[in-house]
């Protein structure tokens, strides 16, 4: 019977986090920003761009880089897991820290670095520290 119990307790908590990130329909409240930075399974770089001083110039990113999965939990922990492709074979496959979220959505403050949130939506992430800025998409 507690079996049972367990089965469908898992069953609506899975229902519950498949309905809050899913896609929004026009008349669906929108979504907290904390909301949109944990919904996606994964985010994967996709540009990463630094500024000489005259401008952002585009970097070339290894295929290494590419595979890499960034999370972020409803806890407050984060999880980059290297994927397949380790751009050295000595690095760790996951590292795992702490971070917190501004309530508005415009702060990234990590155990390494607090970062500017400059976009942040169902899709893309695009994250800046002035120097560096780096460009996320949802999977």
């Amino acid at each position: 019977m507690n079996i049972l119990k367990l089965a469908n307790c898992g069953l609506l908590c899975l229902l519950f986090f498949v309905s809050s990130c899913s896609k929004d329909s026009n008349d669906a409240p929108s979504k907290t920003p904390a909301q949109l930075l944990t919904c996606p399974t994964c985010w994967k770089y996709t540009k990463v761009e630094i500024n000489d001083g005259t401008g952002w110039k585009e970097e070339v990113l290894d295929d290494c880089e590419k595979d890499d999965c960034l999370r972020f939990l409803a806890d407050g922990m984060y999880i980059n897991d290297a994927g397949a492709l380790k751009c050295d074979p000595l690095d760790s496959q996951t590292d795992t820290g702490p971070y917190v979220l501004s309530a508005d959505g415009k702060t990234l403050t990590t155990d390494l670095d607090s970062i500017q949130v400059e976009k942040l939506d169902a899709t893309t992430l695009l994250l800046s520290d002035g120097s560096d800025r780096v460009t996320f998409i949802a999977q």
